[in-house]
């Protein structure tokens, strides 16, 4: 199979694995799979821990070591993914964070490479050499076309004989600002001579953050780092689609479209934050076209055309930690499937080109129009059901993490938003909201009936997968009226138990009708009704395998409730 790479755009795709655990069986991993979608190149991660520094410290990762033989298994790993991308006719790119190094190395020069509190420091000539001798051999060794530098983060789960930390220590407070432009220019600058002029490689820098007022998201400071920093045909620098993380509420990027620099952007198909695919939640209308909830914003079509645009960059699977795990692709397949079509023709419709999808998928002609109706309306049913239109800002962490991956949190997450509810008067209006996504879901289940897909296996999958739509929203909204009655109650010393105790029934049949959904082997894993920890932070004690490794949630804030109702119950039954 032979493509030629005269495209003056890349469309490259990447398998997020679950960081430090079983990597994801899916086809995305084939490149001959990526080829056939359209993309002209593939991701993969961590070949910078591959890097043994051989030739420039020998002590370093010896062979026979512990160090040297991981080193040695993952170089295996990494020649099988580039030898099978290049023969699928593909780019082959891969992601890494800055800095990772070995632990042995860092322990050895920790004095020339790490600062006074003992972090490695851009700052430090020896990191500089250390980077260059890295890049040497990574570029000698493989046969990439470049890499993918995310500074933020340092994931090292799977990295057992590395350490490290970005080169840019985030800090909240405006003076510190001005110490991460100049940490992230220097460190980009350092990049481009070594990545881009030296080995004539692509460097895509991703603006990655978690703030709204920084590199990722604040067009000033975007402008103050890659102002500094001279343009290249061979740097990119990638940018999500949304202001913040991949949530629907959030606003598009300010930052894409501006300055000098080649951009790309990044669209995950797998929604971290939205169900990963185990119920669906179509969100290309929205992201190609600007449609949101029956209005118009900002959408990719409004900047395709900009001359600075060079590249896609989507996540087919992965994004996030945990589960849901799913068992069947089909809705992250669609998502990849069609935007990676638009971008290539961008002058196309988004629902033409999903009915092109569902033609090749092999669904006729009225099968294919209740698809499209099931995915539309699954769009504003996860808006309301997921967010909060009437409490809080959509650039707020405390409003739009109250849920993510498969867990579902409770007080401790929503405090802040209860009390902005309660203050404004607006509980019949929040409670609304989430019993519009239950009534929206019930309407999906009753297309889903309806529909034949071209096998019995995904017309089997795509019914399950609403029928646990339905039922998950509906543990939302029945959790959502216990808390917030109890909330008002704790508030004004005034319980109203009967409407209490109806809510605990609703909330404990709808996990009833979410727990029979296991018996089909189709359905993805279940949401638990415990709140979110970073792997291997055991936060309440106990067995990890279990749901107490985590933080409280859902199922905890009702209780806190239903002890209450119980209470009140023999509290009148003695009187």
């Amino acid at each position: 199979m032979v493509r030629t790479f005269d495209d003056n755009k890349l469309v490259i795709d990447m398998v997020h694995h679950n960081p430090a655990e079983k990597k994801f069986e899916t086809e995305f991993l084939d490149p001959r799979k990526c080829f056939k979608y359209g993309y002209n190149g593939q991701v993969f991660k961590h070949i910078s821990c591959a890097v043994s520094f051989e030739q420039y410290d020998e002590e370093i990762c010896p062979k026979g070591s512990q160090t040297r033989i991981w080193i040695d298994n993952l170089t295996t790993e990494i020649a099988d993914q580039i030898s099978k991308a290049k023969q699928a006719g593909l780019q082959m790119f891969y992601h890494i964070d800055l800095f990772i190094l070995p632990t042995v190395l860092v322990q050895k020069y920790k004095d020339q490479i790490c600062d006074e509190k003992g972090r490695i420091s851009i700052n430090k000539s020896k990191t500089l050499e250390i980077h260059r001798a890295l890049f040497s051999e990574l570029f000698n060794r493989f046969d990439i076309d470049g890499l993918i530098i995310r500074m933020g983060e340092t994931y090292t789960w799977e990295s057992p004989f590395h350490t490290g930390n970005s080169p840019v220590n985030f800090a909240d407070q405006e003076q510190n600002k001005l110490k991460e432009i100049e940490a992230f220019a220097k460190t980009i600058n350092f990049l481009r001579e070594e990545i881009c002029q030296r080995y004539n490689k692509i460097l895509i820098i991703r603006t990655w953050d978690t703030k709204i007022d920084r590199f990722h998201a604040n067009e000033d400071y975007y402008l103050q780092v890659t102002d500094q920093v001279p343009s290249h045909s061979k740097l990119y620098f990638s940018i999500k689609h949304t202001k913040l993380d991949f949530y629907k509420p959030v606003d598009f990027n300010p930052c894409l479209c501006k300055g000098e620099h080649q951009q790309i952007i990044e669209v995950q198909c797998q929604r971290e934050y939205e169900g990963k695919g185990a119920f669906p939640n179509y969100v290309m209308r929205e992201i190609i076209e600007g449609e949101y909830d029956s209005t118009k914003r900002k959408g990719l079509r409004d900047i395709i055309k900009d001359e600075r645009i060079k590249g896609l960059y989507t996540w087919s699977r992965g994004g996030g930690f945990f589960g849901p795990y799913i068992k069947n692709e089909f809705w992250c397949d669609m998502h990849a499937w069609i935007i990676s079509k638009w971008f290539r023709m961008p002058e196309m419709d988004e629902e033409k080109i999903f009915y092109e999808y569902t033609q090749t998928a092999g669904f006729d002609g009225e099968n294919s129009r209740l698809l499209r109706q099931i995915c539309l309306l699954s769009s504003k049913a996860v808006l309301k059901g997921h967010y909060c239109s009437v409490a809080g800002s959509n650039v707020d962490l405390k409003y739009l993490l109250w849920t993510r991956d498969d867990r579902i949190g409770g007080f401790e997450n929503l405090t802040q938003v209860f009390e902005e509810i309660v203050l404004t008067g607006n509980v019949d209006a929040a409670l609304t909201e989430k019993a519009a996504a239950v009534s929206m879901f019930r309407d999906i289940v009753s297309l889903s009936k309806k529909l034949k897909g071209p096998s019995e296996e995904l017309t089997e999958f795509i019914r399950v997968s609403c029928l646990y739509g339905l039922h998950y929203f509906s543990i939302i909204y029945h959790g959502w009226r216990v808390m917030l009655l109890g909330y008002t109650g704790d508030n004004n010393r005034q319980y109203d138990i009967e409407s209490i105790r109806n809510a605990i029934k609703c909330y404990d049949s709808a996990w009833q009708d979410f727990n029979k959904l296991t018996s089909n082997p189709l359905c993805a894993t279940l949401y638990a009704d415990v709140h979110w920890s970073w792997p291997g932070e055991n936060k309440l004690g106990g067995d990890h395998n279990k749901v107490n490794f985590f933080e409280p949630g859902i199922g905890q804030s009702v209780n806190r409730y239903r002890h209450l109702a119980r209470a009140a119950s023999v509290k009148t039954a003695v009187v």
